[in-house]
């Protein structure tokens, strides 16, 4: 026996609750929800043919995608890591440079006075 494959009625979430200011009472909960066993149109197809194996095939190359993508993007984040702290001991020393310079050069500016 074929799953009834008819486009179900739309559900309209909010009709099914009644509105505050008639002082009625709350409609019905919704229908639960119909599971693959049920007979329901969602229920799964097995796969019969070699569509399968090339499924299975064609999501390891995924994982192994990702896998690949993962090593790159931690191996470039310590890259960047290690510039940027190395940029900021740069800058840190720039920084020591040019204070020590003009406090050298204001000791020398009022000495000549």
């Amino acid at each position: 026996m074929m799953p009834d494959r008819s486009t179900p009625e739309p559900f309209d979430a909010l009709a099914a609750f009644a509105s505050e200011t008639d002082g009625s009472q709350p409609a019905a909960a919704p229908a639960p929800l119909r599971w693959p066993w049920d007979g329901s149109p969602l229920a799964a197809t097995p796969i019969k043919d070699d569509r399968g194996g090339a499924l299975i095939n064609s999501v390891q190359a995924l994982a192994d995608r990702v896998d690949v993508l993962s090593f790159t993007l931690i191996a470039t984040t310590q890259r960047l890591t290690r510039w940027i702290i190395g940029l900021a001991a740069l800058t840190g020393l720039l920084v020591i440079a040019l204070l020590v310079q003009t406090y050298l050069w204001l000791t020398v500016a009022v000495a000549g006075r």
